[in-house]
C-alpha cells in the first residue's frame, strides 16, 4: 500500500463563531491514518482566522500551498460554502488529488452531499475510523469501495451509500493524536469553561429526539471507553500539556449511571485534583443529588443541561419522553445541594411551537437557580425526524442549510417569524442575563483578559443576531 501524506482541514464557517477548541474527531482519525503508515497534517483554519494568520480570502490560497496527496474536509453545515470553493480551487489545480469531507454535514446529507460539494471525490457518513484508512487502500488501480464502512461515493453517475460500522471497542481507537491537535494554541471559551482538552469517554445516543442529528454521526446504541483508558488520557495530558481542567465532550456522558460514578470514584482514588466540567448538554433525567454531589467532590464545577422547553406539550412535541415537573425538581435539589454551577438550553421556534410557549421556556429559564442560559433558533437538520416532515409538507423550499443555524440570526423561522423568533431569543438573554446575581457570577468567573474578551465578543454576537 502506497503511503500518502493527508492534510485534514477545518474549515472557515459563514458565520460569527463563539466556541473554538480542538477537534478530538480529527485527532482519533490522525491516530487510525497514522497506524497505516501516512503522514498526516492538520490545518485548522477557524484556530488559524482567530488568531489573524489568515483572512477569509487567504485561507484558500494557503490550501493551495499544501502539497498533501489527500485532503480530507471536516465540515458542519455552515462550513460548506467555504469547503466548496476550496474544494474546487484545490481540484483545478491538482485534478488527480483526493478530496474527501465527512463530519456532521455529510453524515445528514448523505447522497445530497455532492450537490454542496461537487468537487469532492468521497464522502463519509459518522465514524471514519475504520473507513477511512480502508479507502486509502483501495485507491490504488483494483481497489474496491463497497466493503468500505460508512463510504458514499459516485459510480457511473450515480451515488452510492455504504452501511455505517460503529466500533465497540472505543479503546481500541486511542490514543488519540493530541500533538497533532496542539491544545495549547487554543483560546478559553467565553462561558468560562476550559474547553481546551475535551475528552471523549461514550459515543452513541439512544433517545429519539425528531431533532437531534447526533445518531446519523454515532449511532443509537451506547458505547463507552474503559474508564481506566480515560483517565489514563487525562493523565498524559497534565504531564504532557500541564492540564489543570477538563471538559467531557460527551453527549450523553451520564446515561449509564454506574460508568458515571465509576468516573467520578476513580479520579478520587488516583487523587487527580482537577477541574473539569460537562460541556455538552447533559440530559437532566439521569442526574441526582447524589450523583452531582460526588461529581463535585471529584472536580466537577460546572455543568451544561438540556431543557429544550418550557413547555410539556412543545416538548412532547419534540419526542423528548421528558416530565417538565421532574426536571424542575431535579435542577432544584442540586442547586440546593452542590456549588456546581449550571447552564440549560432552550429551543425557541420549534414547529408547533406558539409565542406564548416560548415564552414559558425563558420564564422557567428565568425562574429556576440556574448561571447560565442559551437560548437557540430550532434549525432543522438533514437526517432528522423534524427535517423528513418538513420536507414532505413542501415546507423547507426556502430553507437553506448552509446559511440558517441554531445561534445565528434566523433566516427561515417555522412557528414564528424570523424577526420575531429573533426577538425572542434576544429577549430572553437579555431578561435572563440581565439580573445581578447572574452579571455578579459572570464577572466572577472571568480568569483572564482574553477570557474577557471572548465574553464580549459573545454578547456581541448574540445582539446583532451573528
Amino acid at each position: 500500500m502506497t503511503k500518502m501524506h493527508v492534510l485534514l482541514v477545518r474549515p472557515l464557517k459563514e458565520a460569527d463563531f463563539h466556541y473554538l477548541c480542538p477537534d478530538i474527531g480529527l485527532g482519533y482519525l490522525s491516530t487510525a491514518l497514522k497506524r497505516q503508515g501516512h503522514t498526516v497534517e492538520l490545518l485548522d483554519l477557524q484556530l488559524a482566522l482567530f488568531r489573524r494568520q489568515v483572512t477569509a480570502k487567504s485561507a484558500i490560497d494557503l490550501l493551495l500551498q499544501k502539497q498533501a496527496d489527500v485532503i480530507g474536509f471536516k465540515a458542519l453545515n455552515l462550513e460548506l460554502p467555504f469547503a466548496r470553493a476550496a474544494a474546487a480551487a484545490l481540484k483545478a489545480q491538482r485534478p488527480e488529488r483526493k478530496l474527501i469531507v465527512g463530519g456532521p454535514a455529510s453524515s445528514g446529507l448523505q447522497d445530497q452531499i455532492f450537490k454542496h460539494l461537487p468537487a469532492v471525490d468521497f464522502a463519509f457518513r459518522g465514524e471514519a475510523e475504520i473507513g477511512f484508512p480502508a479507502l486509502l487502500a483501495n485507491l490504488e488501480p483494483g481497489g474496491r469501495y463497497e466493503d468500505i464502512p460508512g463510504l458514499i461515493w459516485r459510480e457511473n453517475g450515480q451515488v452510492r451509500q455504504n452501511p455505517q460500522i460503529f466500533t465497540e471497542d472505543l479503546d481500541s481507537l486511542g490514543p488519540i493524536d493530541w500533538e497533532l491537535l496542539n491544545p495549547p494554541a487554543y483560546p478559553t471559551d467565553w462561558s468560562g469553561g476550559d474547553t481546551k482538552f475535551p475528552i471523549m469517554a461514550t459515543r452513541g445516543c439512544p433517545y429519539t429526539c425528531n431533532y437531534c442529528q447526533g445518531h446519523t454521526i454515532c449511532g443509537r446504541k451506547f458505547r463507552t471507553r474503559s474508564v481506566e483508558a480515560v483517565i489514563d488520557e487525562i493523565q498524559f495530558l497534565q504531564r504532557r500539556f500541564g492540564l489543570t481542567s477538563f471538559s467531557i465532550a460527551d453527549d450523553n456522558f451520564t446515561f449509564n449511571r454506574e460508568y458515571s460514578v465509576r468516573f467520578a470514584e476513580t479520579l478520587l482514588s488516583r487523587n487527580i485534583k482537577l477541574k473539569w466540567h460537562c460541556h455538552n448538554a447533559l440530559r437532566v433525567e439521569t442526574l441526582d443529588v447524589e450523583l452531582m454531589r460526588l461529581f463535585e467532590k471529584a472536580g466537577c464545577y460546572y455543568a451544561r443541561v438540556a431543557i429544550e422547553s418550557g413547555s410539556q406539550r412543545v416538548l412532547d412535541l419534540m419526542n423528548r419522553r421528558s416530565n417538565l415537573e421532574r426536571i424542575k425538581e431535579i435542577i432544584t435539589q442540586i442547586a440546593a445541594n452542590t456549588h456546581i454551577r449550571m447552564m440549560a438550553f432552550f429551543i425557541l421556534g420549534y414547529p408547533g411551537e406558539t409565542v406564548e410557549e416560548a415564552k414559558m421556556s425563558i420564564d422557567l429559564a428565568c425562574r429556576l437557580p440556574l448561571d447560565r442560559a442559551g437560548f437557540f433558533n430550532f434549525t432543522p437538520l438533514p437526517g432528522t425526524v423534524i427535517y423528513q416532515r418538513l420536507q414532505a409538507e413542501g415546507l423547507l423550499e426556502n430553507f437553506d442549510i448552509e446559511k440558517n443555524a441554531l445561534n445565528v440570526k434566523p433566516l427561515v423561522a417555522f412557528s414564528h417569524s424570523p424577526r420575531t423568533l429573533h426577538w425572542l431569543k434576544l429577549k430572553g438573554l437579555l431578561r435572563f442575563y440581565l439580573r445581578p446575581r447572574v452579571i455578579k457570577g459572570l464577572l466572577a468567573d472571568i480568569e483572564s483578559f482574553e477570557h474577557f474578551r471572548r465574553l464580549l465578543q459573545r454578547v456581541t454576537s448574540v445582539v446583532f443576531g451573528r
